[in-house]
């Protein structure tokens, strides 16, 4: 939206999304603008994923605090009121003219573009660890999945003698 200098515009266009679309998320973007005091603005939410995962809470799955479920949520719960949801990946940004372009090919414009972007499981990085990741018996488990943070629990348990190594990610937490 163009305005002359010195006009006041009546609405801000604030487009939320993830890139990438891990199950992941520390602070969504719908959080950080609430921070900025401008939930209300959010015209939509980019975002593939049907679940949100609550990944702070993993870490007491992994110690058997909570169930797993306790960290699953319905991913429409925490779109805004009349916030339109993008359900796709975002493909490409486009700064120059304020437009993002999902997979889908659609073009979404923005004056405010929040991203948050998740961590980035990668498996298969390290030879054999897809295969024994959260496997019974393997002794290899990770809090980073869904998938896999019961067996940290488990892991734990039947640990009678020697030693446990527990690794985080380089990045800030």
């Amino acid at each position: 939206m163009m305005t002359e200098v010195g006009q006041r515009q009546e609405e801000t266009r604030i487009t939320a999304i993830f890139v990438p679309p891990y199950q992941r998320r520390y602070m969504r973007p719908i959080q950080m603008v609430n921070l900025l005091g401008q939930y209300e603005k959010i015209q939509e939410e980019i975002d593939k994923a049907e679940k949100h995962y609550y990944q702070p809470l993993w870490t007491l799955v992994g110690t058997g605090v909570f169930p797993k479920e306790e960290t699953e949520r319905s991913q429409a719960d925490y779109i805004p009121d009349g916030a339109t949801w993008v359900k796709d990946y975002v493909a490409s940004f486009d700064p120059d003219n304020n437009t993002v372009t999902t997979e889908g090919g659609e073009k979404i414009e923005y004056e405010y573009l929040v991203v948050t972007a998740g961590i980035q499981v990668n498996w298969d990085a390290i030879p054999g660890l897809k295969e024994s990741v959260g496997k019974p018996g393997t002794g290899i488990v990770s809090n980073y999945s869904y998938d896999t943070v019961e067996s940290t629990w488990e892991a734990i348990k039947s640990l009678k003698s020697g030693t446990a190594i527990f690794t985080h990610p380089s990045t800030p937490i």
